[in-house]
C-alpha cells in the first residue's frame, strides 16, 4: 500500500479516513494510526467516523473522542447519522447486478451495507486511504451476496482496507 501523496499547496492536509462500524478490540484504530507514522503516510490526518442514531449523535462523539484520547490518538470525529434513508436507486440496481436479487425498500442488512457503501462514498471520496469494518460473513448470506456487500462498500472509493479484528483489545494504555 503506498500514500495517496502529499496535499497541494494551499490544501488541506491529506487524510486517512476510518469508518468505525463495531468495535473490534481497537484494530481498526490501531492500523491506521500506525500507517500514519510510517514515511508514505506521514503528515496524513486520522478522521474516524461512527455511525449512531439521531438522539445518540453527541453521546456517540463524547464516548468516541474520550477513546481516542485515552489511548493519545489524535483523530477528528464525525459522528454519521444511521437513521438514515434508503440506499438510492442507482445503488440498488448495482447490487441487482451482482446477486440476481433486488433488496427492494425493505430494512435489512443488505440496504445497510448499500448505504454504508454510499456514505463512504459521500464522506470520503477526497480521502487518501479508507479502513472501514470488515463485515462479518453469515452462514444464512450466500457467498456471491456477501462479495457483493463488500463490492458494493468499495465501489468509486479510494484505496480501501477492509479490516476485522477479533474482539481482543490491542490497545492498552498506563495510568
Amino acid at each position: 500500500v503506498v500514500g495517496g501523496g502529499g496535499a497541494a499547496a494551499g490544501d488541506a492536509a491529506p487524510e486517512i479516513h476510518v469508518w468505525w462500524v463495531v468495535d473490534d478490540g481497537g484494530v481498526l484504530i490501531l492500523v491506521p494510526y500506525l500507517m500514519s507514522r510510517h514515511t508514505d503516510f506521514r503528515g496524513h490526518r486520522l478522521k474516524v467516523f461512527t455511525l449512531a442514531s439521531k438522539g445518540t449523535l453527541t453521546d456517540e462523539q463524547v464516548r468516541m473522542s474520550r477513546l481516542l484520547r485515552k489511548f493519545r490518538i489524535q483523530a477528528e470525529v464525525v459522528v454519521v447519522d444511521s437513521d438514515h434513508e434508503e440506499p438510492s436507486r442507482e445503488t440498488r440496481e448495482r447490487f441487482a447486478e451482482l446477486t440476481g436479487e433486488d433488496p427492494g425498500q425493505r430494512r435489512d442488512r443488505s440496504n445497510y451495507f448499500l448505504r454504508l457503501g454510499e456514505l463512504v462514498r459521500e464522506h470520503s471520496s477526497s480521502a487518501s486511504f479508507v479502513v472501514v469494518s470488515l463485515p462479518v460473513p453469515r452462514f444464512s448470506v450466500s457467498p456471491r451476496k456477501y462479495m457483493a456487500y463488500l463490492d458494493m462498500l468499495t465501489q468509486n472509493a479510494p484505496p480501501t482496507l477492509l479490516l476485522r479484528g477479533n474482539q481482543e483489545s490491542v490497545l492498552t494504555f498506563s495510568t
